[in-house]
């Protein structure tokens, strides 16, 4: 199992002002796409919305289909495209942020994806807990090294269930794997939108 560089987690951010290749340097939410099939959480008018009035960009988009994955910007130009069989290895892993529910402080997960190509390291976060197993088989059929240190090959359906499992498997296995306790993303007053 790798380890993730700490910079990943110091750098990680849920808001996209500021560079362009921030996925390069920690984690970065993204809107995924495998095979031509989306995995967003949420409402994305909504977050759109929301964004437009905090004035932030669009998440990036990140597809993954005909044997490569490109890199799309918040206005859909593609800026990086990479070959699936160059990926060294795929780690899905989870993250911990903490966020506003009825207006109490709560914890949401997120999946952290990080993937291997060469010297290069990509960064990407997206709470779409469905990718996972789309990623996971898409590693498989290309023969590439997949990692999931905390064993979300075992998560269940349901959403309380999945939020108990989280919990457990994140105390658990969070130290062992080299992730923090809580990813510490949220600046000023804005609050958490969740990819």
């Amino acid at each position: 199992m790798h380890k993730i560089a700490k910079e990943a987690f110091e750098n990680a951010s849920l808001y996209l002002s500021g560079a362009s290749d921030a996925y390069r340097k920690g984690l970065t939410p993204v809107r995924i796409s495998v095979n031509g099939v989306d995995y967003e959480a949420g409402h994305p008018k909504l977050k759109n919305a929301v964004r437009a009035v905090l004035g932030e960009p669009k998440p990036l988009s990140v597809e993954f289909a005909n044997g490569k994955m490109q890199i799309s910007n918040h206005k859909n130009t593609v800026i990086e495209t990479e070959s699936i069989q160059k990926i060294s290895y795929m780690q899905i892993g989870l993250v911990r942020t903490i966020g506003i529910l009825a207006a109490l402080p709560h914890y949401y997960y997120e999946l952290a994806i990080i993937i291997s190509i060469k010297d290069n390291q990509y960064y990407f976060l997206n709470a779409n807990y469905h990718v996972f197993d789309e990623l996971k088989q898409l590693m498989k059929e290309n023969n590439v090294s997949f990692e999931d240190p905390f064993v979300l090959t075992k998560m269940p359906d349901d959403p309380e269930k999945k939020y108990k499992y989280f919990e457990t498997q994140f105390n658990d296995l969070a130290p062992a794997a080299g992730y923090p306790q809580q990813l510490n993303t949220v600046s000023g007053n804005k609050l958490k939108l969740g990819i």
